[in-house]
């Protein structure tokens, strides 16, 4: 690794802070009512584990 200037990658460094307007943001379009109609209406899903 030294003989071709290579090193090791050590923590995720620092986040970049985003200054302005709210990036992705979309209209609420279950409005918090979360019993549909039929099956296969409504899909929610939680990626909160994946590290961005």
């Amino acid at each position: 690794m030294k003989a071709e200037s290579l090193r090791a990658q050590v923590g995720y460094g620092s986040k970049p802070r985003h200054r302005g307007e709210p990036v992705g943001v979309v209209t609420n379009v279950l409005n918090r009512d979360f019993a549909p109609a039929a099956p296969n209406m409504i899909w929610v899903t939680d990626i909160t584990y994946i590290r961005t």
